[in-house]
């Protein structure tokens, strides 16, 4: 089994690479720890919750870098355009495991950050902190873009009569980016190539 972050492909553009791979690494962890957990609690409650959420992580988070990390997730979190994604029907941290015909006989496992199942239609969505974001879909790297096409398999083969949606939520902006369903079709495509 392998997870589909380690597929091929760049993760973040080229000018994004400023952090050394464990403070981006801890960072990441801690804003995705916040957006899990926060939602689910009352906002007067998210400082405490927050700082918990801190001495959680494995290895030592600079209190610049945490309060960073807690600055994006606020501002994520308070953005009224983004409020769908974190609704309480949506789903988080929801683990999978699948494999993909043509590409490897190994199985995939994983945790998609977000699930909104709707009576058509199902959301994935993928938080991203990196430091650079792109601009529009052409500049999502090619490594995200792979495991995009990995998740979306996965929940394609659970809900096979609904339309799958796949996007990413920027943290940095913050912005929601829908991948339009032909770059994940070519994705694949060249995934099964390689």
């Amino acid at each position: 089994m392998q997870s589909p972050s380690d597929l091929p492909g760049a993760k973040a553009l080229t000018s994004d690479l400023n952090w050394d791979s464990e403070t981006a690494m801890r960072f990441g962890t801690y804003v995705h720890l916040l957006l899990e957990n926060l939602p689910h609690h009352d906002a007067g409650s998210w400082s405490q919750i927050a700082h918990n959420l801190h001495q959680t992580l494995d290895g030592d988070l600079p209190d610049t870098f945490a309060q960073e990390a807690l600055d994006t997730a606020l501002t994520v979190l308070r953005t009224p355009s983004l409020n769908w994604i974190f609704q309480a029907a949506s789903l988080s941290e929801v683990p999978f495991v699948t494999t993909l015909a043509g590409h490897s006989s190994n199985g995939f496992h994983g945790i998609i950050d977000r699930l909104i199942i709707q009576d058509q239609k199902v959301y994935i969505i993928d938080f991203k902190t990196n430091r650079t974001v792109p601009e529009n879909v052409q500049q999502i790297p090619v490594g995200i873009l792979n495991q995009m096409v990995i998740y979306q398999h996965a929940i394609a083969q659970l809900y096979p009569n609904h339309d799958i949606v796949s996007g990413i939520l920027w943290t940095k902006v913050p912005r929601y980016m829908e991948i339009p369903p032909n770059m994940l079709v070519e994705a694949k495509t060249n995934l099964c190539k390689s």
